[in-house]
């Protein structure tokens, strides 16, 4: 379903639920995002705030082409268990 241009995605200002249409709906704070033309938002605008447009920042995952990665700690020396023989019977 393709978002009309005057809907604004808003994101639960807090942890509860709301029953709309006769339903419950559970509400997580920071977590659960609605259009503005959602049934819930109509309901209780108080209970939501425009959502930041601007994306969180992201670790990049890969090398790009020509770069290196910073060198990383290696792991701490641990010593290995001494192996013991078992007695023949």
């Amino acid at each position: 379903m393709a978002a009309k241009k005057n809907d604004v995605l808003l994101v639960a200002r807090q942890t509860t639920t709301v029953d709309a249409g006769g339903e419950t709906y559970p509400l997580l704070a920071g977590v659960t995002r609605l259009r503005s033309s959602h049934p819930v938002a109509k309901a209780r605008p108080n209970l939501f705030e425009p959502v930041d447009p601007q994306p969180p920042d992201v670790e990049q995952a890969t090398v790009a082409p020509g770069e290196q990665r910073a060198d990383q700690q290696p792991a701490p020396d641990t010593p290995t268990p001494k192996r013991t023989r078992r007695r023949k019977s």
